[in-house]
């Protein structure tokens, strides 16, 4: 007989029937703000596919400091915009952490633009889970700040800032001073120890600082926690006033010091506007970002007209005003400071975009400055609304998650039309006001870089006679326009017509290096050797830290033999070799419209494969889109065979992406050119 096994004592699962243990309801909390926000991240992924886009291009990938590197000490007394770099009225601006992401992002993808599209992404994330953070600290549930959190995060108004690059500044603001608003000794930080408050004063001060290196509208969560001091004024003793005051007084002082020494006299000029009309257009501003804020599903880039403030927009402007007046009450009288904070820094962050302070844009409201203003109003309102009954957090909660679903949804809609550049402009510039000039000069700018040259340089001629109309002749958006159009006269073989736009431009702007270093590169296509060598080096002077200057400078006695040497255009007509010889020469000499004619000529009648593996070359590597999507279709029926052009006509393939895309919108495009007024 054997001993009878000794007796267990029953578990806890078998004590209640064999069941597993519930989860902890904090972490199915947590876990249905990660769910959450995994969908923000599922239907913002797709950025990654987005390139480089509008002021992606003079901000980073022209920008030599951006490319090449700088002192630290330089980019802290650099302006935003870099001298030489455009014409806009724009240098204004000083965002030193910004440009540093730039250039840390090129360092590690160069001009992979799904590095930096990556980078915009994780902010974004970073941001949604320090509102959840920021929230919590502030008395809000787990699931109050996670679905607060995940909403707005899935805003589509919101993707400006994702999907775009330069969209950035508003993100890495915000980023900075929601960790400042994170370590600030709040009230229910009392029972630290006073060099813990200190301490975290400091660095809050710290993280306050860099969000103003990132963008000017940081400033209004300072004011925001300036506002919250006061609330809690006599709550406090003296020394803790003091040092608050002080920890301030610290972020903002040296930002101020460093801006003054980095803009100095670049400053643009004040719009002049007598007090009713400056008046009318805030109140107007007002009003459409309420508008936006009632509708975050039509999103747009171009919104109103700030020099045409909408009745509609005024009437709306004055009763949001009037509500933001009385709501601001409520929340002094009832609220803590923290959510005092986050609502006074809602507030100050939204009037810093309407217009109280002249802006160097031509709309009235834009999608990207809501970012600051939507996330601190979420702050606000979990802290003012509390918790809700427990019979009442389910059906809530699945309202607001089903409405980040489809938020979220809306995002992704708006972010694939951001990833096409044709068809984004195209829609702007249907939704856009009459009188805006950007929606179709970057249409035409589009146009150009897909080979649509003709379409291009009508789209710039109208907006010239638009500029033209609106009493901005003779301006930097006028000269902008119009060396927009050099280039695509250029790009046409029309060099004389863009060497006359281009010294008119360093005529009437003789600083403008830009225009200096093309005048040179059109006076090398026209073989006027002398004036090219005359023009770069002034682009030089200007512009002596661009290396593109120096190498058009080394390069132009190299031109000048090709030129010497290459076969005369007469001679090339009645002779192959000579054609395929000038052919190369003129390609090495950058005058591509006049190389492509000669290489699109050989391909329809050489048989040699030499000359048609460089003719296919020069499609895959030199040719626009359209060009590559012509010698594309052409490559099935030549008599090369092999690896070389199965090669070939991936690359082909690659390049003609874009043109497939570009042509169902080609009817759209020239009816909306036929509707806007004649050149003049």
């Amino acid at each position: 007989m054997t001993p009878a096994e000794p007796a267990t004592a029953p578990t806890g699962n078998e004590a209640k029937g064999g069941r597993e243990p519930a989860l902890d309801p904090r972490v199915r909390q947590w876990l249905l703000v990660a769910l959450l926000l995994t969908l923000v991240a599922a239907c913002q992924v797709s950025v990654l596919d987005g390139g480089f886009f509008w002021d992606d291009f003079p901000l980073i990938v022209d920008n030599q400091a951006v490319r090449n590197g700088q002192p630290l000490a330089s980019w802290l007394v650099d302006p935003f915009w870099q001298a030489g770099a455009m014409l806009a009225d724009s240098r204004g601006l000083y965002r030193p952490l910004t440009m540093l992401s730039y250039r840390l992002d090129w360092i590690l993808h160069a001009a992979n633009a799904a590095g930096f599209h990556a980078t915009n992404l994780l902010v974004h994330l970073a941001n949604a889970v320090l509102l959840v953070i920021v929230a919590r600290r502030f008395g809000a549930s787990i699931l109050a700040a996670g679905l607060g959190a995940a909403c707005w995060a899935a805003l589509p108004r919101l993707t400006e800032c994702t999907a775009w690059i330069s969209g950035r500044t508003d993100m890495l603001a915000l980023l900075c001073v929601l960790i400042a608003f994170a370590l600030w000794p709040w009230d229910h930080a009392a029972g630290r120890s006073a060099r813990k408050q200190v301490a975290a004063a400091v660095f809050a001060a710290l993280a306050l600082f860099c969000g103003l290196l990132c963008k000017e509208v940081a400033i209004a969560a300072v004011l925001g926690i300036g506002v919250a001091e006061l609330r809690r004024w006599k709550s406090l003793d003296g020394p803790t006033r003091l040092r608050n005051a002080v920890v301030l007084a610290a972020a903002l002082t040296p930002y101020a010091i460093l801006r003054v020494v980095a803009l100095g006299k670049t400053q643009s000029p004040a719009e002049v506007l007598n007090l009713p009309m400056r008046l009318l257009r805030v109140v107007a501003a007002a009003g459409t970002y309420a508008v936006m804020l009632a509708d975050p599903f039509r999103p747009n880039a171009q919104i109103g007209s700030a020099t045409k403030p909408d009745v509609a927009a005024v009437l709306i402007g004055s009763l949001f005003l009037i509500g933001l007046v009385i709501l601001g009450k409520m929340v002094w009288r009832n609220g803590s400071a923290s959510a005092v904070a986050a609502f006074a820094a809602s507030v100050a962050s939204l009037v810093m975009v309407m217009h109280v302070v002249p802006m160097p844009i031509n709309v009235m409201a834009a999608d990207r400055f809501l970012y600051l203003p939507t996330a601190f109003a979420m702050l606000a309102a979990v802290q003012l609304v509390g918790p809700l009954p427990a019979a009442r957090r389910t059906p809530v909660a699945a309202a607001i998650g089903i409405a980040s679903l489809v938020l979220a949804i809306a995002s992704y809609r708006r972010i694939q039309q951001w990833n096409e550049p044709l068809r984004f402009w195209l829609d702007t510039c249907e939704t856009a006001d009459a009188g805006n000039y950007v929606p179709p000069g970057q249409l035409g700018v589009v146009l150009q870089e897909e080979g649509y040259f003709e379409d291009a340089a009508l789209m710039h001629r109208r907006v010239l006679t638009l500029l033209n109309a609106t009493g901005h002749h003779g301006s930097a958006r006028w000269r902008t326009a119009e060396t927009n159009l050099a280039e695509t006269l250029a790009a046409l073989g029309q060099y004389e017509q863009a060497r006359q736009i281009w010294l008119r431009a360093v005529e009437e702007t003789p600083t403008f290096a830009f225009g200096w270093q093309r005048l040179g590169r059109v006076e090398a296509w026209l073989e006027h050797w002398d004036s090219a060598r005359q023009a770069t080096q002034q682009a030089a002077r200007l512009w002596p830290d661009n290396p593109k200057v120096g190498n058009q400078l080394d390069a132009i006695g190299v031109w000048q033999a090709i030129a010497q040497e290459m076969p005369e255009d007469s001679a090339a007509d009645r002779d192959a070799n000579l054609a395929f010889a000038r052919a190369r020469s003129l390609t090495l000499l950058g005058r591509l419209p006049e190389a492509e004619h000669l290489w699109k000529r050989l391909i329809e009648t050489s048989q040699r494969e030499p000359v048609l593996l460089e003719a296919y070359r020069f499609y895959a590597q030199d040719a626009s889109p359209r060009q590559a999507a012509w010698a594309l279709a052409r490559i099935e029926k030549s008599p090369l065979t092999g690896e070389q052009r199965d090669a070939l006509r991936l690359v082909l393939a690659r390049r003609a992406e874009s043109s497939a895309r570009v042509e169902p919108l080609l009817p759209r495009v020239r009816a909306w050119v036929q509707r806007m007024p004649e050149s003049s």
